[in-house]
């Protein structure tokens, strides 16, 4: 007798590759938690943190693509002269006097 198709659970397998990570102990207890609470799995779950932290870093990586080209300003500048070593000492004279 022929299937009709491949079983849903092996269908999403073919999408999936296995790794092996090492977690610290707090960590997977945390995961276990959390996927508990969000009725995810464990793999479900770190795969959606990992696709945040990667959209994430690729976010972070545009606007500093964009920003690359605007034009540099010193701290100081840009804190109008005011800076705690101004500060400290301004202070210094002070006290001398």
């Amino acid at each position: 007798m022929a299937r009709a198709g491949p079983r849903p659970h092996t269908a999403a397998m073919v999408a999936k590759k296995r790794a092996i990570v090492y977690l610290d102990l707090d960590l997977h207890k945390a995961l276990r938690t959390e996927s508990a609470k969000m009725d995810l799995t464990v793999s479900e779950l770190v795969n959606i943190a990992v696709r945040t932290g990667l959209a994430d870093a690729a976010d972070d990586v545009a606007t500093f693509g964009k920003r690359a080209q605007e034009p540099s300003v010193s701290f100081r500048r840009a804190a109008g002269g005011k800076t705690r070593g101004n500060r400290k000492r301004s202070q210094k004279k002070r006290r001398r006097a």
